[in-house]
C-alpha cells in the first residue's frame, strides 16, 4: 500500500515537473497586444505630421491655411493679397471709388436763372436740420443745398410780415400756417426762410393765413444766438407771385 501511495507521488510530482517545463519553454508572443499597438499609433501620428509627411495631404492643407490671410469672418477667399508699394499697378487692386466716377448731387427743376429758377421743396431744404451747429456754423451741409446757395428758387407756402405794419416788404415764408401768435404751427429754421422783396407788399386787406409763391435768390445764412439755431434761409431781390 506505501508502495502504490509513493508511485502516486512520484508520478504527481513529475506531471508537476513536466507542466513547470512546458510553461517555461514556451516562448513569448513576437507581437505586442493590440491595445499597446494602439497606443503606439497615436503617439507616432504626431509625431509623423511634425516631420512635414503630407501623404494623406493634411501638411499641404496646413502650410497652405499658414499662408493664405484670412479675415474675422474666417473667409479666406474674400481677402485681397497683400501689396508692396514696389509692385506693379497692375498687380494692385483696384477699389471702386478709384474706377466710379463721383455721382454728382441731384438738383430740382430749373436752371437756377431768373428766368429759369430751381422749384425748391420744403423736403428739400429741411435737408438741413442737423447741420448747423450752435454757434451758426455749418456742419456737412447736403451738396445739393449747398449748390442751392446764390441761385434764383421759387417757393410755395404761407407768408406774413415780418414786422407789425400794413406794408412791407420784409416776409417769412414757412411750411405751416401760423398767425404770429397763437393760431398754427411756428416756423423753424428749416421749414422757413426770411423774404426781402423788391417792391412792398400790402397786407391791410389781406386775410390772416396767405399762401402764394416767392422768386428770389436765395443765401444760405445761419443766424443762432445763445447756442440756438433762429434762421438759416434768406431770399433776395424776392418777387411775390399769387
Amino acid at each position: 500500500m506505501r508502495f502504490l501511495w509513493s508511485l502516486l507521488a512520484l508520478l504527481l510530482l513529475a506531471a508537476m515537473w513536466a507542466l513547470r517545463d512546458s510553461v517555461v519553454a514556451v516562448p513569448e508572443a513576437c507581437e505586442p497586444p493590440p491595445w499597446e499597438l494602439l497606443d503606439q499609433a497615436r503617439q507616432d501620428a504626431p509625431k509623423a505630421m511634425k516631420v512635414g509627411g503630407s501623404s494623406d495631404g493634411a501638411g499641404s492643407t496646413a502650410e497652405g491655411s499658414a499662408r493664405r490671410p484670412t479675415d474675422p469672418t474666417g473667409r479666406a477667399d474674400d481677402v485681397a493679397p497683400p501689396t508692396s508699394p514696389d509692385s506693379p499697378a497692375s498687380d494692385r487692386p483696384v477699389s471702386d471709388s478709384a474706377t466710379t466716377p463721383a455721382t454728382p448731387p441731384a438738383m430740382p427743376p430749373g436752371a437756377g436763372t431768373e428766368r429759369q429758377p430751381f422749384r425748391v421743396s420744403w423736403d428739400l431744404l429741411g435737408r438741413a436740420s442737423g447741420h448747423v451747429r450752435g454757434d451758426g456754423t455749418l456742419d456737412a451741409m447736403p451738396p445739393t443745398l449747398v449748390l442751392l446757395g446764390g441761385t434764383w428758387i421759387e417757393l410755395s407756402g404761407y407768408y406774413a410780415p415780418a414786422i407789425i405794419a400794413p406794408s412791407t416788404d420784409e416776409l417769412v415764408i414757412m411750411l405751416n400756417r401760423w398767425d404770429g401768435c397763437c393760431i398754427g404751427l411756428p416756423p423753424t429754421p428749416y421749414d422757413s426762410a426770411l423774404v426781402k422783396t423788391r417792391v412792398p407788399v400790402d397786407f391791410s386787406l389781406q386775410h390772416q393765413f396767405r399762401f402764394g409763391t416767392i422768386r428770389g435768390r436765395l443765401v444760405l445764412e445761419p443766424f443762432a444766438l445763445g447756442g440756438l439755431v433762429l434762421g438759416l434761409y434768406r431770399i433776395e431781390d424776392a418777387e411775390l407771385l399769387r
